[in-house]
């Protein structure tokens, strides 16, 4: 199953799209254009300069192993608009990448500024330890007490990050998934979790939702404070902490990659992967293993597809979600494009209203041009 998941994060370079508002808010973005261009890119460069290296569009491939500026499997991306900073998490590198950023979202310059999970920008480390990282995937801040929390996904946790200031290869605070920093144990229980990817966070009730790849399930954690170890407080997928089975129901999951948080609304996203839809809960008040209240990508909660059209979606996986435009942003790795929902309200199987990456709902091939992408996660 982990052979899996590290195939759908293939990515060698990072664009830097308007369509997920990763260097302005969403909110700016209020009018779309199908297969529009990217703004900027990380990880592609004309290497004549690298006191602040220019973008090349048209160049692809793996960096020559960890440095300051390639970039080898982006799994995540996620913007700090307090502190102005651009996280990446690299899951070949085993670490996260930090970009400084300027007050309108956009680059200061393409070479970053500090680096978790690794001690400087040649290692390579993956043990078990406080300050190191395997196969990092979702992040998600808490902006209020200056936390970053990343799924170590190969360790089977979820790694908490004080980042009110950051020093390069920095120990975590704490440990959800495991009792302490240096054990990696796998299991189906309340207080463990296989392959951990997409994170969302309430702010308001101090929770983090964690989709757990490996057990087909997303657990709600209270992280108001930590215990390293914790027992996870509710779960959505199974209808209780030692099930792991996959279904295609209105309950079930398979394999579910990216979690987004309404918090106006009581809505958790939840990308079903493995389904080829997306499912949405509404979490006002939660019951363990409760059915979800809408689903994209399919007519109805057990049906599953896999052709490119503007009502179907084929693995999605990261979700990004612009409160103030009612917009749902939605990769999809096997279609090879970001389809967008208006999600104000819903209505199953409803069409997107955009896609970016391609220039329309049917077509789903990769290419290395400033309006295209491949294997977008």
């Amino acid at each position: 199953m982990r052979s899996a998941v590290n195939y759908r994060r293939w990515g060698t370079f990072f664009c830097l799209s308007a369509f997920l508002g990763l260097f302005l808010p969403l909110s700016v973005h209020a009018t779309l254009t199908n297969g529009a261009n990217a703004i900027d890119l990380l990880g592609q460069y004309d290497q004549s300069s690298f006191t602040d290296p220019v973008p090349v569009y048209t160049k692809s491939g793996a960096n020559d192993g960890p440095n300051k500026f390639g970039i080898n499997f982006v799994a995540w991306s996620l913007v700090d608009t307090s502190n102005w900073r651009l996280f990446l998490s690299e899951s070949t590198n085993n670490r996260v990448v930090v970009y400084a950023l300027n007050s309108d979202g956009t680059l200061v310059d393409h070479v970053p500024d500090n680096i978790l999970g690794q001690s400087n920008y040649y290692s390579l480390v993956s043990a078990t330890q406080q300050n190191t990282l395997s196969s990092p995937a979702g992040m998600v801040y808490d902006n209020a007490n200056n936390r970053l929390f990343v799924s170590d996904s190969s360790h089977g946790r979820i790694m908490v990050y004080d980042v009110a200031s950051i020093t390069d290869g920095e120990n975590a605070t704490n440990v959800l998934g495991q009792p302490n920093f240096l054990s990696s144990i796998s299991g189906a229980n309340q207080n463990t979790m296989s392959s951990p990817e997409g994170l969302a966070y309430d702010s308001a009730s101090n929770r983090l939702f964690v989709a757990t790849y490996g057990y087909s399930r997303v657990a709600f954690y209270d992280v108001a404070a930590i215990t390293n170890g914790e027992n996870a407080t509710n779960v959505l997928g199974q209808t209780t902490y030692t099930a792991s089975s996959t279904g295609l129901s209105q309950k079930g999951m398979n394999t579910p990659y990216g979690v987004a948080y309404d918090a106006a609304n009581n809505r958790l996203f939840v990308s079903d992967s493995g389904n080829n839809r997306l499912l949405t809960f509404d979490i006002s008040s939660v019951t363990d293993g409760q059915n979800a209240v809408n689903v994209l990508g399919a007519a109805n909660f057990t049906t599953s597809n896999t052709v490119t059209q503007q009502n179907t979606m084929y693995f999605p996986v990261e979700l990004a979600y612009d409160s103030a435009n009612n917009r749902l942003f939605i990769p999809q790795f096997n279609s090879t494009r970001v389809a967008v929902y208006d999600v104000a309200s819903i209505s199953d199987g409803e069409n997107a209203t955009n896609v970016l990456g391609q220039t329309t709902f049917n077509s789903s091939g990769g290419g290395t041009t400033q309006s295209t992408m491949s294997n977008p996660i």
